[in-house]
């Protein structure tokens, strides 16, 4: 998700994007298609007409039916389709695409987008976590094709996007087959994973840095023993 331009609103025939975008303003978020864009004057900056549609996540249980959902994001048309009660009268709202009005339109829209701005960041797979056990999951980890052992925190598929799961699934197999990560890399994995966190707006979390905490306190004993040793 990003902010969007004029260039990612209208193309050069003139042509409407037909994306699912979010608006963001004081009162909170909403999902939103695109009406019209505005050019009053040259000195005018333009402006972007927008209209409330009632978008929700799916229970998406695996990649398939993810991509399924991303590829109804980008046109609204064929997601109006699937609504069983769209709404009456739906609000309309003008966005100053300089950005100085309180309001903010963003392209490029994921389910975590969703979940994160428009559900409260309440996830069906994790149930808020951001993490789960991908060895149990009761075969829904193998939908996502994040399926593992016991004993992973691996970044959760639904609610932080399946590439960053699959990227995350990847560190988890280097882990369990003991590749010898040092604390600064298993730091690095926190740091990485707590960027995609603040992203989506959530707080970060520890991962496994009660492990690197572990790893320097043991390094610090065996420096503090060779010194002993050495003033002897």
């Amino acid at each position: 998700m990003r902010l969007a331009t004029i260039t990612d609103l209208v193309d050069s025939g003139g042509v409407l994007t037909p994306e699912v975008l979010l608006l963001n303003e004081m009162t909170g978020w909403h999902a939103v298609v695109l009406v019209g864009i505005h050019d009053n004057d040259t000195t005018a900056p333009l402006e972007a007409t927008v209209r409330k549609v009632p978008l929700h996540h799916r229970r998406c249980c695996g990649t398939d039916e993810t991509d399924e959902y991303e590829h109804m994001l980008t046109d609204y048309e064929e997601y109006m389709k699937e609504l069983v009660s769209p709404l009456n009268d739906p609000p309309t709202w003008i966005v100053n695409l300089s950005g100085d009005t309180g309001r903010e339109l963003y392209c490029n829209i994921t389910p975590p987008d969703v979940i994160a701005r428009l559900e409260g960041g309440h996830c069906w797979f994790c149930h808020g976590s951001r993490n789960i056990c991908a060895g149990c999951t009761g075969g829904v980890a193998q939908d996502f094709d994040v399926f593992m052992s016991c004993g992973t925190d691996l970044a959760c598929p639904n609610c932080m996007g399946i590439d960053t799961a699959l990227e995350d699934k990847e560190w988890q197999k280097r882990y369990l087959m003991g590749d010898g990560f040092t604390a600064e890399e298993i730091r690095d994995r926190t740091k990485h994973l707590n960027r995609r966190l603040a992203e989506l707006g959530y707080a970060p979390m520890k991962w496994r840095d009660h492990e690197a905490d572990r790893m320097d306190r043991k390094a610090e004993r065996r420096r503090a023993r060779r010194k002993t040793q050495t003033t002897v």
